[in-house]
């Protein structure tokens, strides 16, 4: 995420979509994770769980993705 972080140096704002299947297995640590994510942008964030994301695959067609955490970065224009 660090250097996910410095392609993406300062958003308004973070939606975290974050797989329900990471809470069941991360237990207490996903606060952490998250904590993580505030820190290194320190930035508005809001998030919530989901059970599992829908986009691109490895080879360009829709794909179900499970046990992921996706920040949407929000600039504003």
């Amino acid at each position: 995420m660090a250097e996910f972080s410095k392609q993406n140096p300062r958003p308004d704002a973070i939606v975290l979509f974050s797989c329900k299947g990471r809470h069941l297995v991360l237990g207490p640590m996903v606060a952490d994770e998250i904590s993580g994510i505030r820190k290194l942008w320190k930035v508005p964030l809001v998030g919530f769980f989901t059970y599992g994301e829908i986009g691109p695959g490895p080879e360009g067609r829709s794909d179900f993705h499970n046990h992921t955490l996706v920040p949407v970065l929000i600039h504003e224009k």
